[in-house]
Order: structure tokens, then sequence, then C-alpha cells
């Protein structure tokens, strides 16, 4: 009896394989990166609060990096307070640290302010440009796309709103 030779060729079995293959791993690659990406707001974002006291607005730029626990991260940023020229205190320009802890899809952050940068008028002689201004702390809600974050800016002194959105680049 003559045994037929394997045929050379493609062997339709294998690319069903393959096609299902691929075709699994892109379901659980999908599946897999919303979970992933929800949990995770490292990274540069841009923020702005609403107005207060007539014309003034604090904005900046914040960096997120995740820590050794799970939903918790170390910040960076600059802030800065911009105020029509009634306000005696025109400009400041401000350096702060600060934690972030992740709940769900809410996000609060805690700051501290490490050095004020610039200040406009200058201050008086003799006081501390660091006990001028009052860390920035805010509890925001992410979006589901990750890409902004809405909710509420606090300090001793005021709430606003604020907002959060990843500095994207755009692609024309």
């Amino acid at each position: 009896m003559r045994r037929s030779r394997p045929r050379r060729g493609l062997d339709p079995r294998r690319i069903l394989r393959t096609i299902a293959l691929a075709v699994g791993l892109s379901v659980s690659a999908a599946a897999l990166s919303p979970a992933l990406a929800a949990d995770d707001i490292a990274g540069d974002w841009l923020f702005d609060t609403s107005n207060f006291n007539g014309d003034c607005k604090i904005k900046g730029f914040m960096t997120f990096r995740p820590t050794g626990l799970r939903n918790t991260y170390t910040c960076t940023f600059e802030s800065e307070q911009i105020c029509g020229k009634d306000s005696y205190v025109q400009y400041i320009r401000v350096r702060q640290s600060c934690t972030a802890q992740r709940v769900g899809s809410r996000v609060a952050i805690k700051s501290e302010v490490i050095k004020v940068l610039e200040h406009k008028p200058p201050l008086p002689a003799g006081v501390p440009a660091e006990n001028v201004y009052l860390a920035d702390n805010f509890i925001v809600s992410l979006s589901k796309n990750l890409k902004e974050m809405l909710g509420g800016h606090y300090d001793a002194q005021r709430q606003l709103a604020a907002r959060f959105w990843r500095d994207i680049d755009l692609i024309s």
C-alpha cells in the first residue's frame, strides 16, 4: 500500500487555528486594556479652576507617579494664580508636592507648598513668600475615557470648581 505524501502548501486547518488564536488574543487584549488603564492616572495633566475674587483663576500642570501601593501616587506641580490689575496679588507662581489616592473614579489630591517661584507685585520686605500662598488641594472624578477629571479645588479660604485634562498632542 502506497502512502500519499503530505500536500505542500497551505493547510486549511492550520490557517483556521491561526486565525482563531489571533482573534482570541485580540479579544483578550481588548478586555484587559481598559482594566489596566482604568487604574492609572500616572502622567502629565493640565488643570484650572473657576474664577474667584472677581477675576482670579488658578491654573497649572501636574505630574502623577505611581507608588508601590495600588491607587496611590506622588505628584509634583506648578500652579499659577492670575488676577486682574485691581487685585493686590496679580500673579503668583508656586511649586508644590502632593500625594494622590484613587478610590474608584474619585481622586483626592493633598498638596504642600514647596516654594513660591514668582510673586507680582513683589512682597514687602520681611514677608516670607511661602506664607502667602495656601496649598492647592483637589477632589476630582476621573472620566470614563481617562482623559479628564472634574471636581473641586479647596484650601482654607475657598472652594472652587476644578478641571484636569491630559496634555495630549493633537494629530492633524
